[in-house]
């Protein structure tokens, strides 16, 4: 992992964006101490207001919270 200081990092933010696009992550220093790690982001790139949104069917009269309970239960 790259280790960068904060001056480093503020004279140099597009490179270090770029380097983050190719996926490389690194740690900001200020003062000696580590402070941020800067990684790239992990979203499809698509906004979440555009994205499919699975519809979680009712079996019944059951309760739509005890519906999601039950259906992350399942994913475990």
């Amino acid at each position: 992992m790259i280790a960068v200081t904060q001056t480093e990092l503020r004279n140099n933010i597009r490179k270090y964006i770029e380097a983050v696009k190719r996926g490389e992550e690194f740690d900001v220093y200020s003062h000696g101490k580590p402070v941020a790690t800067v990684i790239p982001h992990r979203s499809s790139g698509v906004p979440s207001w555009k994205r499919d949104t699975p519809f979680i069917k009712l079996r019944g009269k059951v309760l739509a919270s005890q519906m999601i309970i039950d259906e992350r239960n399942e994913g475990m």
